[in-house]
């Protein structure tokens, strides 16, 4: 009985038997390792003189404008750019300042060079010398016939289609479909002509887009292509004339 009940408690005081371990993860390092140094690049000699006599790499402000008006325009557009607040929005201002700017500019080109708006929107160049004076010009001179004619020969070519042109609106004038006066335009004519007679409306208007072209055109006009304006012109009065006849 006793041996039993030191066999019981050996066997309750005994440990339990110790579980084997699983072996632990190598701990992570806390700290990233640094990356390796870049390499740097070495320049030879022939090198580095290639680079210095490149002028694209010589980064340099521009001098400042010498002319006053120059000058004067270049601090304005400087200090209305630095005004412009920063982001999206200042994209647009600045679109719209280069927009009026060019306008501005062109416009005082035109000033300069006596050229009305009017007509550099309709395609007209400035007035060209010509070897005569155009406010002497009457539809209703008789002599108009001998000085187209003589123009002819003396391949006045430009002044030839003036002439003929003025024999254009004589006819008109004479059949009552146009009422020709010094002060109108020939937009004036064709508006009168498209009430009085419509049909003729685009032949004229073709005529109209020749002479404007040669006259006001820095066009020097050659005997071919004058020969081209000439059978139209002709073809436009020979229907006048049938159109009367008629």
């Amino acid at each position: 009985m006793a041996t039993g009940l030191l066999l019981v408690q050996l066997a309750v005081a005994a440990p339990a038997p110790v579980q084997p371990q699983a072996p632990s993860p190598p701990a992570v390092a806390a700290v990233q390792q640094a990356p390796a140094p870049a390499s740097v690049r070495n320049f030879g000699a022939d090198e580095l003189q290639r680079l210095q006599a490149d002028d694209d790499l010589h980064y340099q402000e521009a001098p400042p404008p010498t002319n006053p008006v120059s000058r004067w325009w270049q601090n304005l557009m400087r200090r209305l750019f630095d005004s412009l607040p920063e982001g999206s929005g200042a994209v647009v201002w600045r679109v719209l300042i280069y927009g009026v700017a060019a306008v501005a500019l062109v416009l005082i080109v035109m000033q300069l060079l006596n050229l009305r708006l009017s007509d550099w929107l309709r395609g007209r160049g400035r007035n060209i010398a010509v070897p005569y004076a155009t406010e002497a010009d009457d539809v209703h001179e008789q002599t108009l016939p001998q000085r187209l004619q003589q123009a002819e020969a003396q391949g006045q070519w430009r002044l030839a289609t003036r002439l003929g042109y003025l024999l254009v609106l004589k006819a008109l004038t004479d059949r009552g479909l146009i009422n020709w006066t010094p002060d109108k335009t020939n937009h004036h004519y064709q508006a009168e002509l498209q009430t009085n007679a419509a049909r003729l409306v685009p032949a004229f208007a073709s005529l109209t887009r020749q002479f404007e072209y040669v006259w006001y055109g820095e066009l020097e006009l050659e005997a071919a292509p004058y020969e081209q304006v000439r059978t139209t012109r002709q073809a436009f009065l020979t229907h006048l004339q049938n159109r009367r006849a008629a």
